[in-house]
């Protein structure tokens, strides 16, 4: 194999000076210049305040509220910059922010799990609902029975045939006499 040759670069000292210094915090403040300048620029064609003028009424309210004038002698210009500071902190919480993806997932799983449990609670009350009819057709079905056991001791009883007897048949006893009233006719 062949050897790689490493290739080494020369260093070139060149003398130090003011030119060849960078200055690094000369360069940040540039920076930091060119950008207020450009969001003072946006702000005018908004038509929105500078910082500078919104912080000098903000202290001017403040200190108008400090004296005791702010309920009676508050200028014009301090109340309408304490309005649109109002107004630019409610913009700022109307902002939506996005609802992330576990967020969106938490809320469908919780959404299933409560219709579950509304299901399965419904499912419970109609499953008691029921069973307290069953319990009120069995206790019908008791007295019933009780009243036919009842009528089956009585069926060979000779009371209950002569009643029988006199009820559907319409006999009596020797001697006894009978009376028919008919329903349907009128005297006249």
């Amino acid at each position: 194999m062949a050897k790689k040759k490493k290739r080494r670069y020369k260093k070139t000292k060149k003398p130090a000076n003011e030119e060849n210094i960078i200055n690094i915090e000369m360069q940040r403040e540039l920076r930091r210049q060119k950008l207020r300048v450009e969001a003072q620029e946006s702000r005018k064609k908004r038509g929105a305040k500078s910082i500078q003028e919104q912080m000098m009424e903000e202290v001017a309210v403040n200190n108008m509220i400090l004296e005791g004038h702010a309920d009676s002698g508050v200028s014009a210009a301090g109340q309408n910059a304490k309005g649109q500071m109002q107004k630019q902190g409610s913009k700022a919480n109307k902002q939506k922010k996005p609802v992330s993806v576990q967020k969106k997932m938490a809320i469908i799983i919780l959404a299933v799990v409560a219709t579950m449990v509304a299901y399965s609670i419904w499912n419970i009350l109609s499953l008691k609902i029921q069973e307290r009819e069953a319990r009120a057709e069995i206790e019908l079905l008791k007295q019933r029975k009780t009243e036919l056991t009842q009528q089956a001791a009585e069926l060979g009883s000779d009371a209950y045939i002569e009643q029988q007897a006199r009820n559907w048949l319409k006999m009596a006893k020797h001697g006894e006499i009978v009376y028919v009233l008919e329903k349907g006719k009128k005297e006249e």
